[in-house]
């Protein structure tokens, strides 16, 4: 199963193909999305992009960071997609760089060993000069797969964008 991570643009601008989808957008604020033309299935995550579970911003808005939860859900979407045959399988978020490639890192890592499956997003990301996977997800994909790392150490010597971005998550808040 090929898996492709892309902004939200080229889902909704019908740009890309696909079976099946993983879309993630925000809480509360989730993509409009024709899910007829995906034929084996959406799965919808609500996550915010940031590196830590929760953030209070000085507005006093909430944000909220990926849960092991959401990890769990996108490998056993794939896994069933997998199972009925899906040949592409589509993440996508606001950006197409952080989210959405975290989370594709995780099914691919769920498949392959670590730096292949970080070879192979740089490989079919669309916006590949700016790949910075989520650091919260790639952490939690890292327990979830019983990886103990290994994927959060191949992301940190292959994807340049993701050192400077989970050391930007890492400062205190």
């Amino acid at each position: 199963m090929h898996i492709t991570a892309c902004p939200a643009e080229h889902v909704t601008g019908c740009f890309i193909e696909g079976n099946a989808l993983i879309s993630i957008g925000s809480p509360g604020q989730m993509w409009d999305i024709d899910e007829a033309r995906w034929t084996a299935g959406v799965l919808r995550l609500g996550f915010d992009d940031i590196g830590v579970p929760e953030l209070t911003r000085s507005s006093g808005q909430v944000l909220h960071g990926p849960t092991i939860e959401h990890i769990h859900a996108a490998i056993q979407f794939a896994k069933d997609a997998e199972r009925e045959g899906v040949q592409r399988l589509v993440v996508h978020c606001r950006k197409g760089r952080s989210r959405s490639v975290g989370i594709a890192l995780a099914l691919l890592a769920a498949r392959r060993p670590p730096g292949e499956a970080c070879q192979l997003i740089l490989q079919q990301a669309v916006l590949q000069e700016r790949v910075m996977p989520n650091p919260l997800v790639i952490k939690h994909a890292d327990a979830v797969l019983g990886l103990g790392g290994k994927l959060d150490r191949a992301a940190t010597e292959l994807i340049p964008g993701y050192a400077p971005w989970k050391r930007w998550w890492s400062r205190p808040r």
